[in-house]
């Protein structure tokens, strides 16, 4: 069953963030995940949201999806934008 990295990000200034981008690729490559979503625009029509930025990247089951995320390609994007971002990051599993 597919599932979903749901990701949304809080950043003022981007640019410092493109090693981030680039090395998170490598992870989502490795593991086989498929942008549907990147920085796309988005509206919260209810509640409150952390992030002004989100992203949606399908991967085949919910196992590669949060073997991406704990992956040290992945980490080592990650520590890349410690501390630059706010950020909320979850796997939702698709239903059929």
């Amino acid at each position: 069953m597919v599932a979903y990295w749901i990701a949304a990000l809080s950043a003022e200034d981007m640019a410092p963030l493109k090693d981030y981008a680039a090395q998170a690729r490598i992870a989502v490559d490795k593991y086989g995940g498929r942008s549907l979503s990147r920085l796309g625009r988005f509206k919260l029509l209810e509640g409150e949201f952390v992030g002004d930025k989100m992203a949606v990247i399908e991967f085949d089951t919910m196992e590669q999806a949060v073997a991406c995320y704990n992956s040290p390609e992945y980490q080592k994007a990650k520590a890349l934008r410690d501390g630059k971002t706010d950020a909320v990051f979850f796997v939702l599993e698709g239903t059929e």
